[in-house]
């Protein structure tokens, strides 16, 4: 396939202005109108699949895009105008796109099709049959009344789902802290925290400076200071959540279904509702007798230390912490010293490098966001596949946590053109920002955390299919984790650690072999207790999308936190309200859960036939990085796997028998 390079007038768009993005949308939104109307225009007897179903398929394709691009700015723009505008505009395309894409004439479009009985390749075939399933869902098959009241519900979630999100993203608190009291915490951490005008140090609830502050900081007062303001932030989200669940509740029975989550779950691995919710019943089952021993053992050391075994919310992380050094022999801040971001970097494209024959080379001409966004081109013997991004530290404004942003798909240009484009996907990160004195520094934490979001970028940028839809993370959700989870594994092997490490002052300088046995045994450590964590948020996504929406939607957090887990949280917990992924995770959360299954055993092959293995690497890319959704998820598992999975080793993991 023939991929083009990407000029700095294809990317223009990092430089659009107010006007620009509103322009960029209108004309959008009157490209998708027009194509349609030509689409419609078809007599029912010339319809093939070209002028009806991929023109379909690639109108929307191109309005996603822009969509995705605008999305860019106003997650990531330093101008707090651009990132106004183009959350306004982002609104306004899905919006006016629930109303285009609800014509009963488009439908009819597909429908002529669809009588032909056509056959077609595996390509198309997946295509034309997700697009009818999809229309199905979208309510075509109800009576008039009832898909008006299924557009107006659709537009007023997503207004309500931007706002939600916005108003996370722009949330600001902080504690003042003097120096004694920021005892625990390494000189690095506190070098970099801003100061107020009376001399404290302000420790703000972004990642890089809360994380770090609730795991190592002494004073327990000052971590539950910061833990409740992290534990009450958003308190305008709370009616925002009530109103998101009442709206998906009535698209669900309008269409059918008895709740959200059999709504969102019937094109994923899942299929329903009852089927997640005994996975996770079955999952909490068998973790009881783990998160009760973890307690114990928080519990005894606790009172050996501080006279009391009480576990308290703010205390769980740092006592994990204090527990995981005195029983593994390691600082997670001594360990930061030994990767600077710049080595992670290097020795992650050295091993996806040797695992996928690709080489990752810097793009210095390309105009950016921002002077911290690198791009990177990624290529196969010399051939362009695509490209990547990192915008790793954190700004004003600027999305506040990790994610990878899926922002060009690769996708053939025309209908079995031979022409390609390009992906180009991208991390967005809060690592600590590197100083004069220092470089930006990973915790082993962060490490993994790099490798999971460098498992989605692979993901995305070494897909081949031919449609849009169907490209890179394109997949039904709950498989969409399973590449980033597998990604993580290799920075639990000693020799991967090795390798990784670097000191700061002196990269010849190792971590350890002492401290890697210490990270790498400590892997499991309380795994029950982490996953019971994650069961709770799990749980609680299902629970609030079943058939009748809680009266109290905050408490019923707290209860599953307290049930689950046995940590009491305070009575002004609005946690629920800073839940990001309440909106586009929406009855999915499971599938962190759901997917670790699949990637533990993904990795088990990796176990037996070497980490860095080549031969193990190429099956990987090609018989799931590059197929995206143009096959079912179940059989990418069994062709990778080369039998059906098994939920042995993750199992095993989590000290299971």
């Amino acid at each position: 396939m023939n991929r083009k390079p990407y000029t700095k007038e294809d990317f223009g768009w990092v430089n659009w202005t107010v006007a620009d993005i509103e322009r960029v949308t209108n004309e959008a939104l009157a490209t998708l109108k027009a194509r349609y109307a030509d689409i419609k225009a078809i007599p029912a007897g010339e319809r093939t699949f070209e002028n009806t179903i991929y023109a379909i398929e690639d109108a929307c394709t191109q309005i996603g895009e822009v969509a995705n691009l605008i999305h860019v700015h106003h997650q990531c723009s330093p101008d707090g105008d651009i990132r106004k505008k183009a959350e306004e505009q982002y609104q306004k395309i899905i919006q006016e796109n629930v109303d285009i894409q609800y014509d009963p004439e488009i439908y009819r479009a597909y429908k002529e099709y669809a009588l032909k009985n056509n056959k077609h390749s595996t390509h198309d075939e997946r295509l034309f049959d997700l697009m009818g399933k999809g229309y199905k869902r979208m309510g075509f098959e109800l009576p008039p009344e009832k898909q008006t009241q299924l557009k107006v519900n659709l537009k007023k979630l997503s207004e309500v789902g931007i706002t939600f999100k916005t108003n996370i993203n722009n949330w600001k608190d902080f504690i003042l802290v003097t120096k004694e009291e920021l005892a625990g915490l390494p000189d690095a951490y506190i070098g970099q925290l801003e100061k107020n005008a009376d001399g404290r140090f302000k420790v703000s609830l972004k990642y890089p400076e809360y994380v770090p502050f609730v795991s190592h900081a002494t004073n327990s007062l000052k971590r539950k200071e910061l833990v409740d303001k992290n534990l009450t932030r958003c308190p305008d989200n709370v009616p925002l959540i009530k109103e998101m669940l009442r709206l998906r509740l009535k698209n669900a029975q309008l269409l059918g279904y008895t709740d959200h989550a059999d709504y969102v779950s019937e094109l994923r691995m899942a299929k329903s509702g009852k089927n997640i919710r005994e996975f996770l019943a079955d999952l909490g089952e068998k973790l009881k007798p783990g998160i009760q021993k973890d307690l114990q053992t928080m519990g005894e050391f606790k009172k050996k230390t501080e006279g009391s075994t009480e576990i308290t919310y703010y205390d769980f992380i740092y006592l994990k912490e204090r527990l995981t050094e005195e029983l593994f022999k390691f600082n997670s801040e001594k360990v930061r010293e030994y990767f600077p971001l710049s080595r992670v970097m290097k020795s992650a494209f050295g091993i996806f490098e040797k695992l996928f024959n690709v080489q990752f080379e810097k793009v210095e001409d390309l105009p950016v966001w921002h002077p911290d966004v690198q791009i990177w081109q990624v290529k196969q013997e010399r051939q362009l596949i695509g490209y990547v991004f990192l915008d790793l530290f954190p700004r004003e404004g600027k999305y506040n946590h990790m994610a990878c942003y899926d922002t060009i798909n690769g996708r053939n240009i025309g209908y079995g053109s031979d022409e390609y484009r390009a992906p180009f996907t991208g991390m967005v990160g809060n690592f600590n920002k590197p100083s004069a004195e220092r470089p930006s520094m990973l915790s082993h934490d962060e490490v993994e955390t790099f490798f999971h979001e460098f498992g989605h970028m692979m993901h995305m940028v070494l897909t081949n299919v031919p449609y849009a839809s169907q490209s890179g993370a394109n997949v039904a959700w709950d498989f969409v984790e399973v590449p980033s989870q597998l990604f993580e594994y290799w920075m639990w092997q000693p020799e991967m650690i090795k390798e990784m490490s670097g000191h700061y002052l002196d990269e010849s300088q190792k971590l350890p072999d002492d401290m890697i046995a210490n990270i790498v045994g400590s892997k499991n450590f309380m795994v029950s207790f982490i996953e019971g964590v994650q069961l709770s948020q799990a749980l609680y996504d299902q629970m609030v999308h079943a058939s009748v929406v809680p009266e109290d939607v905050i408490g019923l957090f707290a209860e599953l936190r307290k049930k689950i887990t046995g940590i009491q949280l305070p009575p002004s917990q609005l946690w629920p309200a800073g839940f990001g992924h309440l909106v586009g995770y929406d009855a999915g959360y499971y599938s962190y859960v759901w997917s670790r299954v699949y990637a533990v055993d993904f990795w088990s092959r990796f176990e037996k036939e070497g980490i860095l293995n080549p031969a193990t690497g190429q099956s990987l890319k090609q018989e799931v990085l590059e197929k995206g959704s143009s096959i079912d998820e179940m059989d990418i598992v069994r062709n990778f796997l080369g039998r059906e999975p098994s939920n042995e080793a993750f199992l095993k993991q989590c000290g299971i028998k």
